[in-house]
């Protein structure tokens, strides 16, 4: 059952949209331009995202007085009112947080989730502000492109700092697979369906796939295997049912026999990583040993669910990770210490560490929230593609965030907030252009 449905019925939306346009075309167009700038620059470096961010409030804000009306529509949809919840339970664990300036820095990512509120206005365009958003990433794969010739052409510039067999660019290895996660399920979402935009989306998975290889992020390519193993079994169950045609099927399988393609092409990388992966491992379980990276994050998980068992209803409280981690760090011999961090290397387990199983309990709800907003049938019985790839994106960001704290991250967070406003309901009908001559 719809929250507030009087105020937030289709044809009080529809309206709200309607008068907003007929009001201030210009400002909408603005308006627009902003969003779409804010969407493609989500790949961008981060000082870039931070910088893109604020046009798009502060034009926001100016525009109140012609589009207040369609503001309740996104500030009492469960998207948001939970999204809320869960911050304000995150203030309320800094009571008993050993670190309340962490604390705070860590909520302060919240700061990117008024772009739900932002960006609404100009839903009505959620098809241009998607494949704004799909074609940054497109760039930022072409940054990753660049950077792998440049190493194997053995070229000083351009020097992104990145160790050995980690090709992302601009982005950190970690945060890189994370972001492009989220950008293979809106490619994939497409991939599947029939129509037009099939082959882009499969082009763009294609494309994706390869980058997330090339990060050298190992969380990234489990979840994007399992991506395109979810794909192909939509796509076959969806061919099984008629509902698309036969060939259907083997085309979603397209996507996940290139993914093994290009996972041969780069195999010695793959191969190294995955043997530092098997040694982390082995050195943890015989000698203690969490010195690596990988044993890092099974020290770091294993700690997170010792915090959740001490304090299950509240958690250390947000920012007490780092507090909560120092002694069982300092109990192990020096030279099998794993590096100190201020998360626990999961999204669901940082969060039930720092704010328990109510903070937890609260993201839950906020996820089942956006992914039934994107599954939601429009008035006419179709669903909105538009929101399905955005919901897709979500899945596969979370995917990656089984390996990183994607609420913690800025970037992965801009993502995060920005997926979640394309799942909000009921939504306004997509604008279509003025006739010549029409009033």
């Amino acid at each position: 059952m719809p929250i507030f449905p009087a105020i937030r019925s289709q044809q009080r939306i529809q309206a709200a949209f309607d008068h907003q346009r007929a009001r201030d075309e210009i400002g909408h167009r603005i308006h627009l331009a902003f969003a779409l700038a804010w969407c493609f620059l989500l790949a961008a470096p981060t000082t870039v995202v931070e910088i893109a961010v604020a046009p798009l409030y502060v034009f926001g804000l100016w525009r109140v007085l012609n589009v207040r009306r369609t503001w309740p529509a996104a500030l009492l949809s469960p998207q948001f009112l939970l999204l809320a919840a869960w911050g304000l339970w995150g203030c309320v664990t800094l009571i008993w947080s050993p670190d309340r300036y962490h604390g705070m820095a860590e909520l302060n990512r919240l700061r990117f989730a008024l772009v739900i509120w932002m960006l609404w206005p100009v839903m009505d365009r959620r098809a241009w502000l998607l494949a704004a958003l799909s074609g940054g990433f497109l760039l930022g794969n072409l940054s990753q492109a660049v950077h792998l010739l440049a190493h194997y052409a053995h070229l000083s510039w351009p020097d992104f700092g990145r160790e050995p067999d980690r090709y992302s660019a601009w982005w950190d290895p970690v945060v890189g697979g994370s972001l492009l996660c989220g950008a293979l399920g809106v490619h994939l979402a497409f991939a599947v369906r029939s129509g037009p935009a099939r082959r882009p989306g499969t082009i763009g998975a294609l494309i994706t796939m390869l980058g997330i290889l090339a990060t050298g992020t190992r969380g990234a390519w489990i979840a994007g295997a399992i991506l395109c193993a979810a794909a192909a079994i939509i796509s076959a169950v969806a061919a099984l049912r008629r509902r698309v045609r036969p060939w259907g099927a083997w085309a979603a399988l397209v996507p996940c026999a290139l993914f093994l393609a290009a996972a041969i092409t780069i195999a010695p990388s793959l191969a190294r990583r995955a043997e530092d992966a098997r040694r982390d491992i082995a050195a943890a379980v015989e000698r203690g040993d969490f010195s690596g990276y990988t044993a890092t994050r099974l020290f770091l998980w294993q700690q997170a669910a010792r915090a959740v068992a001490a304090s299950p209803i509240g958690g250390v409280g947000i920012g007490g990770f780092r507090h909560w981690l120092e002694p069982a760090v300092a109990a192990l011999p020096r030279e099998h210490r794993p590096r100190s961090h201020a998360h626990a290397h999961s999204t669901p387990l940082h969060v039930a560490a720092t704010t328990g199983l109510v903070g937890l309990g609260l993201a839950i709800a906020w996820l089942a929230a956006c992914l039934r907003g994107s599954l939601r049938r429009e008035p006419d019985g179709s669903r909105d593609p538009t929101a399905l790839a955005a919901g897709a994106g979500l899945v596969g960001l979370l995917l990656a965030g089984l390996f990183d704290p994607v609420h913690v991250n800025a970037q992965t967070a801009a993502l995060l907030y920005t997926l979640a406003a394309f799942t909000i309901t009921p939504r306004p009908s997509p604008a279509r252009p003025r006739r010549p001559g029409a009033v």
